[in-house]
C-alpha cells in the first residue's frame, strides 16, 4: 500500500477543505503522516461504535429491570454519556477515515 496520502486524495474521498486543513495541522503538530492519523481515527471510530452499542444495551436492560424512577436517572446519565462520546471521539472524521482506508485497501 502506498504510504503517501495527499490533500487531493482526501478531498476526492469526501473530506472537506476545512477537515483537510485540520488534519494537516494535527499532522504537523504531532509530526505524523496522514496515514497514521487516518488509522488512529479509524480505531477511534470503531471504539465509538463499541461504546454506543454497549451504552444502548445497558439502557435497554436497565429499562426492563428497574423501576420508573431509576430509569429516568439512567436515561439522563445515558444522554450525557452519548454526548460525551460524540464530542470526544470525532465520529464524522472517523467514519470518513474508515471509508478512505477501506477504499485504499481495495485499490491496492
Amino acid at each position: 500500500m502506498k504510504d503517501l496520502i495527499t490533500k487531493e486524495d482526501l478531498k476526492a474521498h469526501g473530506f472537506t477543505e476545512s477537515q483537510v486543513s485540520i488534519l494537516q495541522k494535527l499532522a504537523e503538530k504531532d509530526n505524523k503522516s496522514f496515514t497514521s492519523l487516518l488509522e488512529e481515527l479509524k480505531k477511534r471510530f470503531y471504539a465509538g461504535i463499541f461504546l454506543f452499542s454497549l451504552m444502548t444495551v445497558v439502557l435497554i436492560i436497565s429499562g426492563i429491570n428497574y423501576e420508573k424512577g431509576h430509569f429516568t436517572g439512567i436515561a439522563i446519565a445515558s444522554i450525557f454519556l452519548y454526548a460525551s462520546v460524540i464530542f470526544l471521539i470525532p465520529m464524522r472524521f472517523g467514519y470518513k477515515a474508515m471509508k478512505f482506508m477501506r477504499s485504499r485497501k481495495k485499490s491496492f
